[in-house]
C-alpha cells in the first residue's frame, strides 16, 4: 500500500512541477537559464507536498473518511472531460481546437461546481434531516460523471461544428483512420495560408519511417539506438571547482556537469506502429480477458 501510494504521489508530483514550469514559469520568464527551472520545479513540489498535507482534514471531513470514495468522487467530477475530449479527438476527426478547448472548460466548470457544493453540504449525521441539495444526495457521483462526459460532448460538438475544422493534411496519423497513412503531414503550428507567404523548399521532406506500415517500402523499424544524432562536437569548456555545498545544491536541482553545457538540438525519430501478429493477439486477448474480469467484479460486488 505504502509503495503504491509513492509512486502515485511521486508521478503526480512530478507531473504538476513539469506543467507549471514549462507552461506556466517559461509564459513569465522566457529567458529562464536551465538551473533556474530545476529550481522552480523542486520548490513547487514542497509547495504541492505542503498543500497535501494541508488538505488532509478536507478528506477526513468528506465522503465520512473513506478515501477510496473520495478518490473515485474527484475522479468523477474533473476526468470526464479529459477523457471524452480525448477519445473524441481520436475517432472524429471533426473535433478542433476551440471545440476541445471550451468543452474542457464548460465540462470543468460544471464538475467543480459539483465538488464546491459537495464541500460545503455535508452529509447529515444519523438522525438528522436531510438539507442538501436533491442533485448531491440523488444523483451519484458515478452517475454524476456520466451527465458531465455527456455535456462535454455536446459541448465539443457544437463548438466544433460553428468553428473551421482543421485540415485534412493536418490530421495524417493522429487519428484512429489515419494512423497508417503514408502521407506527408503538416504540422499543427502552420496556419492556414501560410503556405502562400513563404516560400517552399523543393527538398522532400524527411519523416525517417523506414518500414513498410508506414512507407509502404520494405524495411527495417527504426529502433532508438539506430539513429544516432551527428553534431559537430565542441571543445570542453574547463571544468570550474565548486563548493562541496554548490555541488549538493546542483545535486538537489538534478544538474550534472553534462547538463550545465549547450544544449543540442537533437532531431526527433519517428517510430512505425507495425505490430507483429501474435504479439499484437495475445496482448488484445489479455487486455480484453482483463476488461470482463473488471466486469465480472463490478458487477458481483455491486
Amino acid at each position: 500500500m505504502m509503495a503504491a501510494l509513492m509512486s502515485s504521489l511521486t508521478s503526480v508530483f512530478n507531473s504538476a512541477s513539469t506543467l507549471f514550469t514549462c507552461d506556466l514559469w517559461q509564459k513569465i520568464r522566457k529567458n529562464a537559464s536551465e538551473r533556474e527551472l530545476m529550481l522552480v520545479g523542486r520548490i513547487f513540489i514542497l509547495f504541492m507536498v505542503a498543500v497535501s498535507i494541508a488538505w488532509v482534514p478536507i478528506v477526513q471531513v468528506s465522503a465520512n473518511g473513506q478515501l477510496f470514495d473520495y478518490i473515485q468522487s474527484i475522479t468523477s467530477y474533473l476526468g470526464p472531460p479529459i477523457m471524452v475530449v480525448f477519445v473524441m479527438g481520436i475517432f472524429w476527426p471533426r473535433l478542433n481546437e476551440p471545440g476541445a478547448f471550451w468543452s474542457l472548460m464548460g465540462g470543468l466548470a460544471v464538475g467543480l461546481t459539483r465538488m464546491i457544493m459537495d464541500f460545503v453540504y455535508s452529509s447529515p449525521l444519523c438522525g438528522q434531516d436531510e438539507y442538501r441539495p436533491e442533485i448531491l444526495y440523488k444523483v451519484h457521483y458515478l452517475y454524476f460523471a456520466m451527465i458531465l462526459a455527456t455535456i462535454t460532448a455536446i459541448v465539443a460538438v457544437v463548438v466544433s461544428l460553428l468553428t473551421p475544422a482543421i485540415p485534412k493534411e493536418k490530421l495524417v496519423r493522429l487519428t484512429w483512420y489515419t494512423r497508417h497513412s503514408v502521407e506527408p503531414r503538416m504540422e499543427m503550428d502552420q496556419l492556414n495560408g501560410a503556405n502562400e507567404q513563404e516560400p517552399q523548399s523543393d527538398e522532400p521532406v524527411v519523416t525517417m519511417f523506414t518500414n513498410k506500415a508506414v512507407t509502404g517500402d520494405d524495411g527495417e523499424v527504426i529502433h532508438q539506438d539506430d539513429a544516432e544524432e551527428t553534431s559537430p562536437k565542441t571543445a570542453a569548456d574547463p571544468e570550474e571547482k565548486h563548493t562541496w555545498y554548490r555541488r549538493a545544491f546542483d545535486l538537489f536541482c538534478g544538474l550534472d556537469k553534462s547538463q550545465q553545457g549547450t544544449a543540442e538540438t537533437v532531431r526527433p525519430t519517428f517510430f512505425s506502429i507495425e505490430e507483429k501478429p501474435v504479439p499484437r493477439n495475445i496482448v488484445n486477448f489479455m487486455g480484453l480477458l482483463m476488461l470482463c474480469t473488471m466486469t465480472f467484479l463490478f458487477g458481483y460486488y455491486a
